[in-house]
């Protein structure tokens, strides 16, 4: 395929990252019925916990392979960057909120640098 195998390092945002590629080669999604997969949600420690700063780690990987991928392509711009913009305040709330300011400030960074025009506001 041409968007490329499934990114197994990531482990936070890795379904979002894969579509990003592939819509980025021209994919298009579809519904599929029946249902082909499901998800088991056991009880004890799960790779990534919400909220944690683990979790916000690697959602912050994942952002970045995305936004690389839609700079690339020449894409990095209105609802993409705006998008990215979102997810990058999501970060911060959780680094920030975890007492990580340094990772925290960082993402806020990106979000404004995303949002659509300076002194513009944007819903993050």
């Amino acid at each position: 395929m041409a968007a490329g195998p499934w990114d197994e390092s990531l482990t936070a945002r890795d379904d979002w990252e894969f579509r990003v590629r592939a819509v980025v080669v021209g994919g298009i999604g579809v519904f599929v019925e029946p249902v082909v997969a499901r998800a088991h949600l056991h009880a004890g420690p799960r790779l990534s916990a919400h909220g944690s700063l683990p979790f916000a780690d690697a959602v912050a990987r994942a952002i970045r392979k995305v936004q690389a991928r839609a700079a690339a392509a020449g894409v990095l711009r209105g609802g993409v960057a705006e998008r990215l913009a979102r997810e990058w305040a999501a970060v911060a709330r959780a680094c920030l909120r975890r007492g990580a300011r340094a990772a925290g400030h960082a993402a806020l960074l990106e979000a404004a640098r995303l949002s659509p025009a300076p002194g513009r506001r944007c819903r993050l």
